[in-house]
């Protein structure tokens, strides 16, 4: 009986010692910036809105690809508003669809100026998405 009780002591004081490691750990290990900033590959890059103004086929720089087409479009955003840019669509290997009058998203890719990539010259502004914001403001 004397066993079993020291046995039970025992355990409890090293639940005990456990626990209190665990709370000193707990407090001494806790981040004093509580902040977080996302690594850089993983911030999204500023977009303007732009206006889809004219769709031209065009050879596709990669290999198997078909059906490429430049997007000539129009900054309704942004530095610079109203003037014209374009991008390739369909080199990626994606299938999206922009019409005339589309109204979309695009970013600038942060490249300096006659970068290649795979041969080919990379575009000034990219796709980003359609325009989905509302376009009443109240």
């Amino acid at each position: 009986m004397a066993a079993t009780r020291f046995t039970v002591l025992a355990m409890v004081a090293a639940l005990g010692i456990v626990f209190a490691a665990t709370a000193i750990a707990f407090v001494a290990l806790w981040p004093a910036d509580r902040t977080v900033d996302p690594p850089p590959s993983l911030a999204r890059p500023n977009t303007d809105t732009a206006e889809v103004v004219a769709i031209a086929r065009e050879r596709c720089r990669t290999p198997g690809q078909t059906d490429c087409r430049r997007v000539i479009f129009e900054l309704t955003s942004g530095d610079e508003k109203g003037e014209r840019a374009s991008f390739s669509a369909g080199d990626q290997g994606s299938d999206v669809r922009v019409g005339l009058g589309d109204k979309i998203r695009v970013y600038e890719n942060q490249l300096p100026d006659g970068a290649m990539l795979g041969g080919a010259g990379v575009d000034r502004y990219a796709l980003a998405d359609f325009e989905r914001r509302s376009l009443f403001s109240g």
